[in-house]
């Protein structure tokens, strides 16, 4: 609640200049130009992560019996954690061939062993249990495998219907303020002149860091959703 109020407390600030350069446009013209504000909590509903299992070994055969051992290791964890088959993808192997070095550190022609890499990505509407398997991983390293995860994404489905949700209440918005500065200057709103929305912006949930460029952060699952509406009447 604290975050809320504290987004709200920015919001009237920024609207508290907004209002000033309206009614002085208004007085310059015979229009009156608002922004509106449409803003809404939002939770991801699909995920994606990507581990990815490293093998080390002088020979290709060898290496590649390790990658698979781990590989193995790597999708049974996954499933046993309630992610579904369907719902794991096993890249293709790829292979590096590591070079010995000679007393100046210059590297040779020499393969002194080989370092073979695979990865398995996980995309789910689970998001929670992503989560949970993004952070417990690594924790096959103590069984021997060398097992890296990357950071999970949290994605929104439905943003097209959240943006046209807040480009609705972002408008209601912006018509509201004209309406109470027109009225209080005694004049009388009249036809809509222009619309424009600005940019589309999803953040972390209680970060008020809404750059304006349509940022859209996914590296959290609860999210705030916001976007500007600009609306141009004419004053009788």
């Amino acid at each position: 609640m604290f975050l809320l109020g504290a987004a709200l407390a920015f919001g009237v600030i920024a609207a508290s200049g907004e209002v000033a350069g309206a009614v002085r446009s208004m007085r310059q013209a015979n229009t009156i130009r608002v922004k509106g504000v449409g803003m809404a909590p939002v939770s991801a509903d699909q995920a994606w992560w990507t581990g990815t299992v490293t093998a080390r070994a002088a020979t290709l055969p060898e290496a590649f019996q390790k990658l698979e051992s781990s590989t193995g290791a790597l999708r049974v964890f996954v499933t046993a954690g309630g992610i579904a088959e369907k719902d794991v993808d096993i890249d293709s192997v790829r292979t590096t061939a590591e070079y010995a070095r000679d007393a100046e550190g210059n590297v040779t022609n020499q393969v002194e062993g080989y370092t073979l890499r695979q990865s398995v990505t996980v995309w789910s509407s689970d998001v929670k249990q992503v989560e949970r398997l993004a952070m417990r991983a690594t924790d096959l390293i103590r069984d021997g495998h060398e097992v890296g995860s990357g950071s999970p994404r949290y994605l929104v489905s439905t943003i097209e219907a959240l943006k046209l949700q807040l480009i609705e209440q972002g408008t209601a918005n912006a018509r509201e303020r004209a309406a109470l500065l027109v009225d209080g200057s005694g004049g009388l709103l009249g036809a809509l002149v222009s619309a424009s929305q600005g940019a589309f912006d999803i953040v972390c949930a209680g970060s008020a860091e809404f750059d304006g460029n349509g940022s859209y952060d996914t590296s959290c699952i609860d999210k705030e959703a916001r976007v500007v509406v600009t609306l141009e009447y004419a004053v009788d």
